[in-house]
Order: C-alpha cells, then structure tokens, then sequence
C-alpha cells in the first residue's frame, strides 16, 4: 500500500520499531508485515484533504475488475467537520509543491544512534560451538 496525504509531507521517525534520523517524503510504501510511524505537519492552507491508501496493483498477475483499488479519508482542519475535498481530485491527487520531497526510498533511512555497517571482512566466532562464519 502506497500511503499519503495530497498537499502534505510525511516525516518518517521509525521503521519496524526503530527509530530513524528524520526523512520528508511524500508518500510512503508499506509491504504486509512493515511498520512506519510518521508525522504529518497541518501547515497547508486551511482546508479539507484526501488521505490515501493505494494498492499497489504491480504484485497481481491478472486483472481483477472488483479490487478497490484505493481506499480514502478525509483530513480537515480550519474548516467545518463537513466540507469535503474537491471531488475533481479523485483521480488527480493534490500534488506538492516543486522542490519538495519523493516517495520513501528505504535506503534513506538511518537508525538514530546507529553506525556504520560492519566490514564486509567482519568474522563472527561462536563461544561454545565450534562454528567460525566469515
């Protein structure tokens, strides 16, 4: 599922219970199984906003005409608890301004406090078991 919000930038802070140096992005891939905890900053105009949540149809090998494909919620702020956003934007998400961020590249993400990979050189004995891997 492919995770957004038109007109609005996402800060991933964790990924599958770690905590990672902060990343904009506009929008966020989530596989079965992963986790992401974002923020979202309600610093766009005042108004209602489409949240999204987009299959991603690449992972089916056939066509399935029933498949909802997208599933929405509405963001509002500034606004009464009824308005709506522009049905106009269905189709065509409210795209974010130039220069702003692109969707979640994993290797992006850098563990708060973490350093560097080990060498690939790096071997690791086992006490008690006669196993050396390298």
């Amino acid at each position: 599922m492919r995770f957004s919000v038109d007109g609005h930038t996402l800060t991933v802070v964790e990924a599958d219970g770690t905590a990672v140096e902060p990343v904009d992005v506009a929008a966020v891939s989530v596989a079965v199984a992963q986790r992401y905890s974002v923020l979202l900053r309600t610093n766009a105009s005042a108004g209602a906003y489409w949240m999204r949540a987009a299959l991603d149809q690449d992972a089916f090998t056939y066509d399935n005409p029933g498949v909802q494909t997208e599933v929405r919620g509405v963001l509002r702020y500034g606004v009464a608890d009824d308005v709506l956003p522009d049905v106009a934007l269905l189709d065509n998400p409210l795209s974010l301004p130039d220069g702003a961020p692109g969707d979640l590249d994993t290797d992006d993400l850098v563990p708060v406090g973490g350093g560097p990979a080990p060498d690939a050189t790096l071997c690791v004995s086992y006490f008690g078991i006669v196993r050396t891997e390298c």
